[in-house]
């Protein structure tokens, strides 16, 4: 089994995935895996997917309290210099809070969380590490040792709250699927 990560730099992709299943990834703190969310990211607004009462759609913003408060999700800047430099490069190409991810996590040697293919294919020809909302799902329900119906609905969580499934080239499209259903 692969080690647990334990610095990893999030984008907002992966930040609205996370705080869909906030209750799930409050248990990372015991693993010691620390997300440190660039601060441009987290002072983007970010909603999931919800329902009135009566059923209807509605916008719900997202608590990521519960993560800072237990010290999952940590602030964090470029600093200045080389960091400031590569996010400036990186931010031609990509948003603001993807650019600023890479460049920490190219500088520091923390792989970067993101699902947006963009970002992903410029940080593998930087050679920085990417993990992505399945890797960390699956590293946390491996690690936690919970599968069946516990794994089916923080896989489900993610689904319909951050409106997000693995694309069908995605290595582990056909474990989510397979998970996101038993139970």
């Amino acid at each position: 089994m692969e080690r647990v990560l334990r610095d990893i730099v999030v984008d907002a992709c992966c930040l609205i995935n996370l705080g869909a299943i906030a209750d799930t990834v409050v248990w990372s703190s015991r693993l010691g895996m620390k997300f440190h969310v660039p601060r441009i990211v987290s002072r983007e607004s970010f909603f999931l997917r919800a329902a009135d009462a009566d059923g209807n759609p509605i916008r719900r913003p997202i608590n990521l309290k519960p993560l800072t408060d237990a010290g999952i999700l940590v602030p964090c800047d470029v600093s200045p210099g080389a960091e400031t430099g590569l996010f400036v490069e990186f931010a031609r190409d990509l948003d603001d809070g993807e650019a600023m991810a890479l460049a920490i996590g190219r500088i520091r040697n923390w792989p970067v969380a993101t699902d947006d293919r963009k970002a992903s294919r410029l940080a593998r020809n930087e050679g920085i590490r990417v993990i992505t909302t399945p890797d960390l799902v699956k590293q946390i329900a491996v690690a936690r040792a919970f599968d069946g119906p516990r794994l089916a609905k923080c896989l489900q969580k993610i689904e319909y709250h951050a409106c997000f499934r693995p694309s069908d080239n995605h290595p582990l499209r056909k474990w989510w699927t397979r998970n996101a259903h038993t139970g």
